[in-house]
């Protein structure tokens, strides 16, 4: 990302550094004076990024990264999905799909190997047991006998991660990932945001959003029912899809992708709806225009750890400045 993407990097790490610590995760030590002379020409100091090396195919750490499982009892352990993506010439992306083990090493953590084609971006959580997803894991696993593969799927879904509600919504039609962080999100266990486009223009899609709300739509929380809010979806760029729902947290600061040519009473719409559904947060628009023609936004390239995994054996260790006296107990961080 930092090679092809500079600005999108530069502008992640100027919202987000003083809200949570950021690991950039570079495929070689000679990356690492590159990336730090671009920050430094951008005015952020060695105390914005810690960096880890870690051999990598792409940036979509958000696809084939660890997910990390923490039971009752405190133990911790990264589930590792299989990640067959094959690149555009046709080959497979083997050393993205060894990440999460190599995470498991560095961290001394066991992994759990899942009998899936597993992609991190088909799986949101309301943090509290309910796992949304759409069909993809479904038919990517099992061409036929889709009703046998939906059980299978909802087991290794309760036995892996715990979660005691599973919602499968359709996919987006010519959507090309497939993923539901390209259309739903949550901003708080009883708070989804689904993305919402003209019937007049996309109709299909407009059906399947919708019914994604419906189906969201009052399932039970700790915090009483689901509420759903719509947030528009922007027009498509020629072939390629934009999404205001592939935002990245960041303890405090939201950040959401922003497109070019898009009418800015349309960004607007979205940018409020977050600051109103999350008060006390601050919401910063990330131009992500370079991201799209790749398929992917600002969700997809990164990824969040919890703040219960420790950093060492990771990453490189962090100056120390100012910011670090003002990081609030609990927070998490972010690996890009």
């Amino acid at each position: 990302m930092i090679r092809y993407h500079p600005k999108v990097f530069v502008d992640i790490v100027a919202a987000a550094h003083r809200s949570i610590p950021i690991v950039a995760l570079l495929p070689g030590k000679a990356d690492i004076a590159g990336a730090s002379s671009l920050l430094r020409k951008h005015g952020l100091g060695p105390e914005a990024v810690r960096y880890a090396v870690m051999p990598m195919d792409s940036m979509w750490i958000r696809d084939y990264g660890p997910v990390f499982v923490r039971r009752a009892d405190g133990s911790l352990s990264i589930a590792d999905g299989q990640y067959v993506y094959v690149d555009e010439a046709a080959k497979p992306r083997l050393r993205d799909d060894a990440v999460p083990k190599l995470f498991g090493r560095s961290l001394g953590l066991p992994v759990i190997t899942l009998p899936l084609d597993f992609d991190g971006g088909n799986l949101l959580t309301n943090g509290e047991g309910l796992c949304v997803t759409t069909g993809t894991v479904v038919t990517h696993n099992f061409r036929g006998g889709l009703q046998q593969g939906r059980k299978a799927v909802a087991e290794t879904l309760r036995g892996t991660f715990g979660f005691r509600q599973w919602v499968l919504l359709k996919v987006l039609k010519d959507e090309p990932t497939g993923h539901v962080d390209m259309f739903v999100t949550f901003v708080a266990r009883n708070i989804a945001v689904v993305g919402q486009c003209d019937p007049a223009v996309d109709p299909v899609n407009a059906g399947i959003m919708d019914e994604a709300a419906m189906l969201l739509t009052g399932v039970p929380t700790s915090r009483g029912p689901m509420r759903v809010y719509r947030i528009p979806v922007p027009p498509r760029s020629g072939e390629y899809w934009r999404s205001y729902n592939n935002v990245v947290f960041a303890n405090g600061t939201l950040l959401m992708p922003t497109f070019q040519g898009v009418d800015p009473a349309l960004q607007e719409r979205a940018l409020s709806l977050y600051a109103r559904l999350m008060p006390g947060w601050k919401v910063v628009g990330i131009k992500a225009d370079s991201l799209v023609p790749k398929m992917g936004l600002l969700h997809c390239v990164c990824l969040n750890l919890p703040s219960y995994v420790s950093l060492k054996g990771l990453a490189t260790p962090r100056a120390r400045s100012r910011t670090d006296a003002a990081q609030r107990p609990g927070t998490g961080t972010r690996l890009q």
